[in-house]
């Protein structure tokens, strides 16, 4: 489950209505180490500027000066599942795709990363947010609105999600914690 939809259900478990709990996993999914990440890559792409420059963000990246966007995955240790379908949509569209610049420093990025020892012995793969972006602006859509496409994506699921929660008996969602200072206190 990503981290938007159990913040969804989370809020779900206060009985409150379908738009608020979607407020909350849009929040949630704006965040950079989710959904955020989308809007992320493609601005990295803008900052490499041309497919000569991404040895350097690759180097940058191995030493830990920069952080790669759109490649590796908490969950998935292989190449992300959905990648490969972006990419199929991204040939079957290629017309509309090479209409962007960008892209070709993301096949670049995904050429070196690939072949270079420091990604394959983590097997850190090329996810959804490499070339999603592409696939949005392709559409006409504008950079700033990438986010919030993303999430609209993700919206039939969340609402089957709340449905589900609500045809059950209720059950208020409490994050345990540990307290860790000091007993003194």
């Amino acid at each position: 489950m990503t981290n938007s939809t159990a913040s969804f259900l989370h809020a779900a478990s206060t009985l409150t209505d379908p738009i608020s709990c979607s407020i909350s996993g849009i929040v949630s999914a704006y965040g950079p180490l989710h959904g955020g990440a989308i809007d992320l890559a493609y601005k990295g792409f803008e900052e490499v500027g041309t497919p000569e420059n991404v040895p350097t963000l690759i180097n940058d990246v191995k030493a830990k000066k920069q952080r790669l966007f759109g490649y590796g995955h908490r969950i998935y240790k292989t190449t992300d599942p959905r990648a490969k379908y972006i990419r199929a949509m991204m040939d079957e569209h290629n017309e509309l795709m090479e209409q962007n610049p960008l892209l070709r420093i993301a096949l670049e990025v995904d050429r070196v990363a690939n072949s270079d020892e420091y990604f394959t012995s983590r097997n850190l793969k090329a996810n959804a947010d490499l070339y999603g972006c592409f696939l949005y602006t392709a559409m006409g859509f504008e950079t700033d609105i990438i986010i919030a496409m993303a999430s609209l994506s993700r919206t039939a699921g969340v609402m089957a999600h709340w449905r589900e929660a609500m045809h059950q008996s209720p059950m208020l969602w409490r994050p345990l914690q540990v307290f860790t200072g000091s007993a003194a206190q």
